[in-house]
């Protein structure tokens, strides 16, 4: 058992274990959560790199087939289009992304009547020059008088909802589509209108290519007589690899700069939410990160930035590793919490049993006052001073009369009671600075510090045996004990413990032959 002074030392023992422990466990939990989020962060690396592999491919082919289109309209220019919309199919064909290919052709205000009767002879009976409205309802408007026209006279595939794209003037100041077409002049290179939403319901932008016509295919007809213009349409939802609705808690945005009136000067192409993002819930968005990636396309006519961006699910979390991890925390906590507290009472009880040894190797048990051993090492210490101070040290050897009798006589009991009530009185009579200590049986010993007065050392003996007039009272027992002290001066008489406890021996002993009786009376009312 630990004594009670080690109760409170034991308790924050206790205290501090369960602390180290949670914040152990605290720690691990950590490690053990940024483990799952950084194989979060690397699975978004892996989805990113793999939405740009698509885009830039993506953008690649529609560069290539979009020059390659304009390269066929330059050598072969023709009144029906047919090699075109044999090539555009082959192309299509073979990228099914590919939206839709159109052709444009420059006109002069005089031919306009023209344009529209070849165009009906081909078969288009409705076609009509005009422009239209982008916003929701697409409805057409006629076109006002202008020197030059940019009609669209052809596309592929004609779906039947995309044939009011026929006769579309992409020079309309409305347009959204007449400043790509401007800075396509005379650039010899693709241009990317920004992206606006298609007749056909969905989000696109149009690559726009001037075609330079091979003169040596120069017929007279009367499209290889016109500035041409080839356009590929571009479904922007083409652009996110068609697996990405499926990953919960990815967001997908392609957007073009400086392009509309968007943020940062960002216009958006497409963007995709994961239904699962809840913005409300504090929890989850405090525990759960969102990460996010960011590639620029340095294409000079899709100049297109992605980002990606992730948002960690509870789902995401591997319940099966912190369970296992609160059942190994649980299970160990007692175990080292056990193992902690044998190793701790081990420590105290060995550090309790060192200070108990110690304690008895320099103190009386009984009296609990200084013993000869710590009374030696005190003297060493008050000596110094003595030195140090110029003053005296006296030692006053003091014995018990009698004493042997009254042990003898009433047995160790009353003897063990008596001397510890002599020398709870003989440490009443001390000043401060001084100390008592029990050298072994009745004698013990006073150090009177720093004095600097003789004479006043038979006041001091004077005192300390009128303080043992008074009997003792102890088990019915009235006991009456006088003392014998014999006196030593450091440094006069000696300069050593030893010598000096001799000579106040000696001393001792010649005051003892004065006869002194000790008395005792039984029936005594109360205890001292």
């Amino acid at each position: 058992m630990l004594s009670s002074r080690n109760k409170r030392s034991y308790l924050l023992y206790l205290i501090a274990l369960c602390a180290i422990w949670l914040v152990i466990l605290l720690i691990a939990s950590s490690f053990i959560y940024q483990f799952e989020i950084d194989s979060k962060e690397t699975k978004l690396n892996n989805i990113h790199d793999r939405i740009y592999s698509h885009v830039a491919d993506t953008l690649k082919v529609y560069e290539v087939s979009i020059e390659s289109f304009a390269s066929m309209l330059a050598a072969k220019p023709n009144n029906d289009f047919e090699d075109a919309r044999n090539f555009a199919r082959h192309l299509r064909n073979h990228y099914p992304d590919i939206f839709m290919f159109e052709i444009a052709i420059r006109i002069s205000h005089s031919e306009r009547g023209d344009l529209e009767k070849y165009m009906q002879k081909l078969g288009y009976k409705d076609f009509v020059m005009h422009s239209f409205s982008y916003g929701s309802d697409r409805k057409n408007y006629p076109l006002p008088v202008k020197e030059f026209y940019y009609p669209i006279v052809f596309i592929e595939p004609e779906l039947e909802h995309s044939k009011g794209v026929l006769g579309l003037d992409l020079s309309e100041g409305n347009s959204v589509l007449s400043k790509g077409l401007e800075k396509s002049f005379n650039l010899n290179t693709n241009v990317a209108s920004r992206p606006f939403f298609l007749m056909e319901g969905i989000y696109g932008y149009v690559l726009y290519r001037e075609v330079n016509v091979n003169d040596e295919y120069y017929r007279d007809s009367f499209t290889s007589r016109h500035d041409l213009y080839a356009l590929l349409v571009v479904n922007a939802a083409k652009l996110i690899p068609d697996w990405v609705p499926s990953v919960k808690g990815v967001a997908v945005s392609i957007t073009k700069s400086g392009s509309g009136t968007a943020v940062n000067g960002n216009y958006e192409v497409i963007k995709y939410v994961d239904a699962s993002f809840t913005e409300d819930d504090v929890l989850e968005r405090w525990l759960l990160p969102e990460f996010s990636q960011t590639a620029v396309f340095e294409s000079k006519s899709q100049p297109l930035t992605l980002v990606t961006q992730y948002k960690v699910q509870w789902s995401d979390i591997n319940l099966t590793n912190i369970i296992a991890y609160i059942i190994v925390a649980i299970i160990s906590f007692p175990i080292a919490f056990w193992l902690s507290l044998r190793l701790y009472r081990n420590k105290i009880k060995s550090v309790y049993e060192h200070e108990r040894n110690s304690y008895l190797a320099n103190y009386d048990p009984l009296t609990n006052l200084p013993n000869k051993n710590l009374a030696s090492e005190l003297f060493n210490q008050f000596s110094r001073t003595t030195k140090r101070n110029n003053t005296k040290l006296i030692i006053l050897y003091i014995d018990l009369d009698k004493f042997k009798q009254i042990n003898d006589s009433y047995g160790h009991h009353i003897g063990d009671i008596l001397i510890k009530k002599a020398a709870k009185r003989l440490k009443e009579t001390l000043r401060d600075s001084d100390m008592l200590a029990r050298l072994h049986g009745d004698e013990f010993v006073i150090f009177l510090n720093e004095t600097d007065d003789l004479s006043n050392v038979d006041t001091v003996i004077e005192h300390t045996k009128a303080a043992f007039k008074e009997p003792f009272v102890i088990d019915n027992y009235s006991i009456t004990i006088s003392l014998s002290i014999g006196v030593s001066i450091f440094p006069d008489d000696a300069k050593t413990f030893d010598d000096l406890l001799g000579a106040s021996d000696r001393n001792m002993y010649a005051d003892k032959k004065r006869d002194r009786p000790t008395n005792v009376d039984t029936d005594a009312d109360s205890n001292d």
